[in-house]
C-alpha cells in the first residue's frame, strides 16, 4: 500500500527493480543503510554509478520530499533524515510489483506529530521481536512517533528494584527500541501514569495510605479498588517523580507523556473539601503542575485533557511548554470544544482510537469516524497533530493485526 503523495505524475516507461540495489548513501544518511537493508539487498557505489540516490536540498521543508523515477535509476531528493526515510518507504511500497512507472512524486505532511499509543499493561506484554516488527510497519505509513502506555510494573524502574515485576520490559531494552525507531524516523517518547491507574502501586502496603480513596469507588455500579493518588499528600509527588525521573534519565525524546488522565476519585475522597472549596481542576494542578515542571527540565511534557476538559480555568494554570492530549473514541465525540480552549495558549494534540479495545476484531464504524473526526478538527483548529491510541482494558483479547486499518 502506498499512502497517496501530494503530487504524483507519471510518464511513458517504466523502472524495473533490481535484485541488488546500487546505492549512494550521504554521511548524514549513514544510519538508513540498515532500514534499507532490512527490505533489498544492496551495494554500496558512487553517485554516477548508482540506481538509488539520495540528494541532500535544505530548502526542502521538515520531513519534506521528492522522489524522480526514471528509466535507469530512482532519485530521492530530501531537506532531512526524516524525509529521506518517508521517501524510502514510498520505494518500498512502489517496488512490491517488481516494476515501477517512470514518475515525479512531491510530498510533505499535514502534521508534524503522527503518532500511535500502545498499551503494554493491561495483559499483554509484546515481545521486543514484535515491537520492531511494529516500528517497521509504522515508518511504511509514515508514523513519526510512538508511545508504549505504562502503568503498573510493565517497567522495570532502576530507583524501585522490588517492586513484583513479571517479565518486564527493562530500560536497556527501552533504549534499544528507541534507537531502533529513531533510524526509521519515529520518536518513542516515555510514557507512564503518574496521578490516575495507579492501581498496582497503591495495592502495595508500601503505598495503600497515598490513596485518594482508600476504600475504592464505583464506576457505572460496579466497584474498583483505589487508582488515585491523594494529591494533598507531597509524598504522591515524590513518588511520582522518582517514577518519571528514572524513564527521563534515559530517554533521548523531546516529550514524555506524564498521562494524568481519569483520576476517577479525585474530589469524592481525600481532596473532597479542599475541591469543593477550590476547583478539582486547582487540586489536579497542585499534584500535576509539579511533576510538569520537574519533566519539562529535559522534556516537553505531555498530558490527557479529559480533566482539564471539564474544568476549563486549568488551562491557565498549566506551566507553559506543556502539551495537551485530547482523546475521544466515540465516533460523535466533539474535538471542537476542548482545541477551542486551548488555542493560542497551548500546544495540543487529538487523540482518536483504533476501537480494537474490548473486542476481538474492533468496530470498524467507531473507528474510521474517531479518526475522521480529530484529523478535520485537528486542521480545522490547529493542533500539532494525532495520536492514535490503542488501549488494552479488560484483557487485551484483540490481536494487534486488529489494529492495522486504523494505524493506515
Amino acid at each position: 500500500m502506498i499512502i497517496m503523495p501530494r503530487q504524483q505524475i507519471f510518464s511513458a516507461g517504466v523502472f524495473a527493480v533490481p535484485a541488488v540495489w546500487r546505492v549512494q548513501i550521504p554521511n548524514d544518511l549513514i544510519d538508513l543503510k540498515d532500514v534499507i537493508l532490512d527490505r533489498f539487498m544492496l551495494v554500496e557505489t558512487t553517485k554516477d554509478e548508482a540506481n538509488l540516490v539520495f540528494v541532500k536540498d535544505d530548502c526542502l521543508a521538515s520531513e519534506a520530499y521528492r522522489i524522480v523515477v526514471s528509466l535507469s535509476k530512482i532519485t530521492i531528493t530530501y531537506g532531512d533524515y526524516r524525509g529521506a526515510v518517508w521517501a524510502l518507504s514510498t520505494v518500498i511500497a512502489l517496488s512490491r510489483n517488481g516494476v515501477i512507472r517512470q514518475q515525479t512524486i512531491v510530498d510533505h505532511p499535514d502534521f508534524p506529530f503522527r503518532g500511535y499509543l500502545l498499551d503494554i499493561s493491561r495483559d499483554k506484554l509484546p515481545s521486543l521481536v514484535t515491537l520492531k516488527e511494529l516500528i517497521d510497519k509504522l515508518m511504511l505509513v509514515k508514523i513519526n512517533h510512538l508511545q508504549l502506555y505504562v502503568e503498573g510494573f510493565v517497567l522495570k524502574l532502576p530507583s524501585f528494584p522490588d517492586l513484583p515485576y513479571d517479565d518486564p520490559l527493562t530500560l536497556p531494552e527501552f533504549l534499544d527500541l528507541q534507537e531502533y525507531a529513531k533510524k526509521r524516523g519515529i520518536d518513542l517518547a516515555p510514557n507512564i501514569n503518574t496521578f490516575g491507574h495507579m492501581t498496582k502501586w497503591l495495592a502495595l502496603e508500601r503505598y495503600r495510605d497515598l490513596a485518594e480513596s482508600p476504600e475504592g469507588f464505583f464506576l457505572e455500579g460496579y466497584p474498583f479498588p483505589p487508582s488515585t493518588l491523594n494529591p494533598l499528600d507531597e509524598r504522591s509527588q515524590t513518588l511520582a517523580k522518582a517514577i518519571c525521573m528514572d524513564l527521563l534519565s534515559v530517554s533521548k525524546s523531546p516529550f514524555f507523556n506524564l498521562n494524568g488522565d481519569e483520576p476517577f476519585e479525585l474530589g469524592a475522597g481525600k481532596s473532597k473539601t479542599a475541591c469543593q472549596n477550590e476547583s478539582r481542576g486547582k487540586i489536579y494542578l497542585r499534584h500535576m503542575r509539579p511533576l510538569i515542571e520537574a519533566v519539562k527540565q529535559k522534556a516537553r511534557p505531555m498530558i490527557f485533557g479529559d480533566v482539564i476538559r471539564n474544568e476549563p480555568e486549568a488551562i491557565t494554570g498549566l506551566p507553559d511548554g506543556t502539551v495537551v492530549i485530547d482523546w475521544g473514541y466515540d465516533r460523535d465525540y466533539d474535538f471542537s470544544l476542548l482545541s477551542q480552549k486551548l488555542q493560542g495558549k497551548h500546544d495540543f494534540i487529538l487523540a482518536p482510537g483504533t476501537s480494537s479495545w474490548n473486542s476481538f476484531i474492533g468496530r470498524f464504524k467507531d473507528m474510521k469516524s474517531s479518526i475522521d473526526n480529530a484529523r478535520t478538527n485537528a486542521l480545522n483548529y490547529g493542533a500539532i497533530g494525532l495520536l492514535l491510541t490503542d488501549w488494552g482494558d479488560f484483557s487485551h483479547p484483540q490481536p494487534l493485526v486488529v489494529s492495522y486499518p486504523a494505524i493506515a
